[in-house]
């Protein structure tokens, strides 16, 4: 973060955001997600406070892609996580046990599963499309929070090294 952030509310739109990121890169790839995690931890050249670090992950009952499964397990997990005196500097969000869209594992206590991980992925799918057509993030999860809540928890970009070797337009001109 560019600031340390203290308050439970915008480290869920931190990792709100950062979930609903990952969902779309999931859907993207036509890959699904087994497993979300979330690690957060405050500054370790802190010299006011002791520093604090941790993470946890969870295994979803289905592999999934949809925001929303990923945005409410993130959040979930970070509840666990958080703790009300620590200044965070850094929160993110990770999946693992990636799996193929295409392959449903069934589960035995879901009987309509087929049904609604269809329903799931048309919504998701038009979202993405309306997203592609008219800008990103012109549809969204509420719980990512609108632009300008983000002022508070979003990363500092000016410190950021050039990507000379990525980017022709940061090349140095002699």
């Amino acid at each position: 973060f560019a600031k340390t952030v203290s308050n439970l509310e915008n480290l869920q739109l931190a990792v709100s955001n950062h979930a609903a990121q990952i969902a779309r890169a999931l859907r993207k790839q036509n890959s699904q997600a087994n497993v979300i995690g979330v690690f957060v931890r405050n500054s370790p050249f802190s010299k006011s406070e002791v520093y604090y670090s941790n993470k946890a992950c969870t295994g979803l009952l289905e592999a999934s892609n949809n925001s929303f499964e990923l945005i409410k397990a993130a959040k979930g997990i970070l509840n666990k996580l958080y703790k009300k005196s620590v200044n965070y500097k850094k929160v993110g969000v990770f999946v693992s046990d990636l799996v193929s869209a295409d392959r449903l594992q069934l589960n035995l206590f879901n009987e309509n599963l087929i049904q609604e991980k269809s329903q799931d992925n048309k919504l998701m799918q038009v979202v993405d499309n309306l997203n592609m057509s008219f800008g990103r993030n012109v549809v969204g999860v509420a719980a990512c929070g609108l632009n300008f809540d983000k002022k508070d928890w979003v990363s500092n970009y000016e410190n950021r090294s050039p990507a000379y070797t990525t980017d022709i337009k940061q090349l140095k001109v002699i």
